[in-house]
């Protein structure tokens, strides 16, 4: 499906559809994610103390979640390094389920080099500042596909709702700004003062995010 703008929104290359139409990375390739090896150690017998179990809370403590906000997530701002960010990201949400590499736009010969990787609903971008594939990635962007479940430990910035239409987005944060998508299809696109980022066709957003919205053309 093409677009009269023949545009391609890039932040949201694995998971955004509008008008039905799925957007892909242009020159991609899947990296195989390696399967983690487990050594089993037998322990020494020790003496065991009893103890007290403690009290299962059905809300996760802040130093196990991953908040998801305008200028960053899982407490790191856009511009920390890849390896700092995807350590905190394995250990709170386990292996991711997909990594995406390639040049981010294939139409602009100075495009940098990104990797993507998925956790569920839950994508995060790495960017270069070369197209090199060796060059160092930093956080770049994030969004969250809400048609997928929303669950801990993920947890939204300032407990925004992630059910509302655009026009009560609008009513709830009238500082936000609405404004149509660059596709020409009718989509449209709410920012929130924050940073945070609703993008979706009709009248529900599809995806929230934050970081640049970028467009290959």
């Amino acid at each position: 499906m093409s677009h009269p703008t023949r545009r391609t929104l890039l932040a949201a290359a694995l998971f955004l559809a509008l008008a039905g139409c799925a957007v892909t990375p242009p020159n991609a390739s899947q990296t195989p994610l390696a399967t983690p090896s487990i050594t089993s150690v037998s322990p020494s017998p020790v003496a065991s103390t009893p103890q007290e179990s403690p009290t299962p809370s059905s809300t996760p403590s802040a130093s196990n979640t991953v908040e998801l906000a305008g200028n960053g997530l899982g407490g790191f701002t856009f511009g920390t390094a890849e390896k700092t960010v995807a350590q905190l990201l394995t250990q709170r949400l386990g292996a991711p389920d997909e990594r995406t590499e390639g040049v981010l736009c294939e139409l602009n010969d100075a495009a940098p080099w990104a990797a993507t990787v998925t956790y569920g609903g839950l994508w995060v971008q790495y960017q270069a500042k070369t197209a090199s594939k060796k060059a160092p990635r930093t956080l770049t962007a994030w969004g969250f596909q809400l048609a997928e479940s929303f669950t801990a430990p993920l947890v939204m910035a300032n407990d925004v709702p992630l059910d509302l239409n655009f026009a009560e987005l609008k009513k709830q944060f009238p500082t936000g700004k609405l404004a149509d998508s660059e596709f020409g299809d009718g989509g449209k696109i709410f920012t929130l003062a924050d940073g945070l980022t609703f993008i979706g066709s009709g009248d529900r957003p599809d995806m929230v995010m934050a970081g640049p919205v970028s467009y290959c053309d």
